[in-house]
């Protein structure tokens, strides 16, 4: 069974930033395991949740980073709704950054992306989520997950 490993920013009874105008960044961590856990090697399907973005938002910029790990492994970024919106079966490893947006990188996808949650829902956010994909190549899990992501209620800005 996958695991799902949550970092701060996307913990329960945290509430997603909203401003109608400007940009919001949050920057935040996640271990790449689960808390104690002896197994510690990442499997397809294991899912971070990073942030929670509200509806409406538009995606702007953002990366992940890895600090401290072995090895490498497909991931997936996207939101709670679509694992691979923003970035789709991306190889990645330590020293590698994941620039959302960067039209350089294989499977990357175009900036801005919209949030969209269905009015009749009790949460009117999604998850910023790096869902690991199926090419895992069982990477040690003792370090850190970093990442950044920038979004805007409004795209005039």
């Amino acid at each position: 069974m996958p695991d799902t490993m949550t970092a701060a920013l996307a913990a329960s009874g945290v509430q997603p930033r909203y401003l109608p105008n400007g940009t919001i960044t949050l920057t935040g961590k996640v271990p790449l395991g689960p808390a104690g856990v002896a197994d510690n090697t990442l499997a397809d399907g294991d899912t971070f949740k990073l942030a929670k973005i509200p509806h409406g938002a538009f995606i702007l910029d953002g990366w992940l980073d890895i600090v401290s790990t072995n090895g490498s492994f497909e991931i997936n970024v996207g939101t709670s709704a679509d694992e691979d919106a923003i970035a789709a079966s991306v190889c990645f490893s330590a020293g590698i950054l994941l620039h959302f947006g960067d039209a350089n990188q294989t499977g990357v996808q175009a900036l801005p992306f919209k949030i969209s949650v269905t009015d009749n829902v009790r949460d009117q956010f999604l998850y910023l989520t790096a869902t690991v994909g199926s090419g895992v190549q069982s990477p040690s899990t003792s370090g850190t997950l970093i990442f950044m992501v920038k979004y805007t209620m409004d795209l005039t800005v």
